[in-house]
């Protein structure tokens, strides 16, 4: 079941970059406090249940293919940090996963240029539409944090087993924001979404 979460964090950090452009105001990285994630910067909290682990620095630099010194202890994300990084690199910024069921949260960023969040969205939806995923767009947006964010399910299909992750997309500054949640098991979208709340 791990193996099938690190392919999929893997082919969310494939689609989501975006083409790089300057901005002004540069994301800041969340930060954990036993099972409690704090993101200033997205105005919001996430609250772990039992069961579930946040990834360390280290594994989200795996996962990205950074060494650990790139993500260890960086807390804003400032222009000479994304000058570092390949021009579609996007940043995992939290990833926590439910060791029972494999049900997971996280949230990225990548930057966005002058592209709207729908704009974003429709980009994002289209290459993964021709990688053969069924996407199904919800209507209107949904507040998290005090922002909206538009909102697609994607299906894919891992080892015989379809999984449906929802993707939650914002751009502020020149940045695209994204929550992706991918409830395995007998859990539900409703109950990954009701571990958020706003600051």
């Amino acid at each position: 079941m791990k193996k099938k979460i690190l392919v999929l964090l893997l082919v969310i950090a494939m689609i989501l970059p975006l083409a790089a452009c300057g901005s002004t105001v540069t994301p800041t990285r969340g930060e954990w406090n036993d099972n409690v994630y704090t993101s200033e910067y997205l105005g919001l909290r996430v609250t772990l249940p039992n069961g579930w682990h946040a990834a360390t620095e280290a594994e989200i630099a795996e996962i990205m293919g950074l060494s650990a010194d790139v993500m260890s202890g960086v807390l804003e994300l400032d222009d000479d940090f994304w000058d570092n990084l390949d021009d579609d690199a996007s940043i995992h910024d939290m990833m926590a996963t439910d060791a029972l069921t494999g049900s997971s949260v996280q949230i990225m960023f990548a930057r966005s240029g002058r592209l709207s969040a729908s704009a974003v969205m429709n980009e994002v939806r289209n290459e993964m539409t021709a990688m053969g995923v069924e996407v199904t767009t919800l209507s209107g947006t949904t507040n998290i944090g005090g922002y909206d964010w538009y909102a697609f399910d994607a299906a894919m299909e891992f080892f015989g087993m379809t999984i449906t992750m929802r993707y939650y997309i914002n751009v502020e500054s020149g940045f695209a924001r994204t929550i992706v949640l991918a409830p395995l098991g007998d859990e539900t979208m409703e109950d990954l979404l009701a571990m958020f709340s706003e600051l």
